[in-house]
């Protein structure tokens, strides 16, 4: 919990950057929201509500070519996976079988584009 600036004061959030310097939380809140943070005053300087994802039990998030990877679940379900461009666009890629994903991570020096 971090002292957001707006509506997602005092939410609970998994953090990742990109390669070129941008910090992103995805928020538990209901539903899901994804939302750029000034890393130097935790203000949100966009946000995505995400409908299709109402996250509650455990969330994580990583970012990768341009594309945010979500991994999320209800509780007492294994973990979703579902891919947002950073313009919101949500694609639901699958749930597994077996696990709960509660930490994801990349290096700042995955690209930032596929192109």
């Amino acid at each position: 919990i971090a002292p957001f600036k707006g509506r997602l004061n005092g939410r609970i959030a998994e953090l990742t950057g990109t390669g070129d310097g941008r910090l992103f939380g995805f928020f538990a809140t209901r539903p899901a929201t994804l939302a750029e943070i000034d890393p130097n005053t935790a203000a949100i300087m966009s946000e995505h509500v995400l409908p299709e994802i109402r996250a509650a039990a455990a969330w994580a998030h990583a970012f990768w070519g341009g594309r945010f990877y979500l991994f999320w679940s209800r509780s007492g379900e294994s973990s979703h996976v579902s891919r947002v461009d950073l313009d919101g666009r949500v694609e639901h890629l699958g749930q597994s079988t077996r696990h709960l994903v509660v930490g994801a991570g990349v290096s700042t020096c995955a690209p930032t584009s596929l192109e």
